[in-house]
C-alpha cells in the first residue's frame, strides 16, 4: 500500500477488515479521501495521522478508542465522521482542524472536551447523538457558521444548558433527559 503514493482516494467500506490501519498508509501523502466505514478496525490513528492532504475521512462503524495526538496536521480536514467507534471520556479541542465543516461522533461514549471544548468557527454541522454529554461547552457559542447541532440522547440537564443557548418550552423531550427551564 505504501508505494501507491499517487493514490488520492481509497474506498474500502464494508469489507470485513480486522485489525489497525497498516503503518505503510502514512505513505499515501496525495491522499484526499479515506472511507473505511463499517468494518472491525481498531488500534489506532496514528498511520494515517500524518496524511496532510486529507479532507474527508469516514471511519464510522468501527472500534477506535481515541483521535491522533498529530489532528492539527489535519488543516484541510472538511468532513469527519467517526460515529459508532468506542470513543470514551474527554475529547481534545478539535479548533486546530481549522477547515472542518461537518463532524461526525454520534453513538460513543464521549463525556466532554478537554480545555473550553473549542471547535473551528468553520463546522457548520455537529452530531454528537448518543453519547454521554452532561453540558454544552461556552465555546460553542462562538461558531459562526453552524447550522445543524444534534446533542439527542445525551444526558444534558438544566446545570449543563447554558444561558447563552436559550430555547423556547417545549423543545426538550424526555428521550434527550434534558430538563429545560421555563421559556420568558
Amino acid at each position: 500500500w505504501g508505494s501507491l503514493t499517487k493514490l488520492e482516494f481509497l474506498n474500502l467500506r464494508e469489507n470485513n477488515l480486522t485489525g489497525a490501519i497498516p503503518e505503510q498508509w502514512g505513505n499515501l501523502s496525495l491522499l484526499w479521501g479515506l472511507d473505511l466505514r463499517t468494518n472491525r478496525l481498531s488500534g489506532t490513528l496514528d498511520a494515517i495521522g500524518w496524511l496532510p492532504n486529507l479532507w474527508e475521512l469516514s471511519l464510522g462503524n468501527n472500534r477506535f478508542t481515541a483521535l491522533p495526538p498529530s489532528l492539527e496536521k489535519w488543516t484541510q480536514l472538511e468532513e469527519l465522521h467517526m460515529n459508532s467507534n468506542l470513543l470514551t471520556g474527554m475529547l481534545p479541542a478539535l479548533n486546530p482542524l481549522v477547515s472542518l465543516r461537518v463532524l461526525d461522533l454520534r453513538f460513543n461514549r464521549i463525556n466532554g472536551f478537554t480545555g473550553n471544548g473549542s471547535l473551528p468557527e468553520t463546522l457548520e454541522v455537529l452530531y454528537l447523538r448518543n453519547n454521554a454529554l452532561r453540558s454544552i461547552p461556552e465555546a460553542w457559542s462562538r461558531l459562526p457558521a453552524v447550522k445543524l447541532i444534534d446533542l439527542g440522547g445525551n444526558s444534558i440537564d438544566s446545570r449543563g444548558w447554558p444561558g447563552w443557548f436559550q430555547t423556547p418550552k417545549g423543545y426538550c423531550d424526555s428521550y434527550n433527559q434534558l430538563t429545560c427551564p421555563e421559556a420568558k
